[in-house]
């Protein structure tokens, strides 16, 4: 019989990547943990969108994301094309606005 300890462990890890998948699926309001799966190639490395920006969710069709540093914009840019297949707005500040799609019935 397996190691009742291990199983636990393994189970636990199944159930945390659940939770983590389910926090990615968009409901009918967006929240920002939609963005929290992005990795942005920033300073020569993979960092997670969580640390070169914030995500605040203005209404439920705009996102606005706010870039640390304003170099690395173009970077988060590219980052939420990628993953999210959507097409962010660069304004002058540096900053992007997303614009979310309505949820349809499908």
């Amino acid at each position: 019989l397996p190691d009742p300890s291990k199983v636990k462990k393994d189970m636990t890890k199944v159930v945390d990547r659940l939770i983590a998948h389910f926090k990615s699926i968009r409901g009918s309001e967006p929240t920002p943990e939609l963005f929290d799966n992005i990795t942005v190639n920033a300073y020569g490395e993979k960092t997670p969108l969580a640390g070169v920006a914030q995500v605040v969710i203005q209404t439920p069709t705009l996102a606005h994301v706010t870039c640390f540093d304003p170099s690395v914009a173009l970077d988060v840019r590219k980052a939420i094309m990628e993953k999210l297949d959507l097409n962010p707005e660069l304004e002058e500040s540096g900053n992007l606005k997303v614009i979310l799609p309505r949820i349809s019935m499908e």
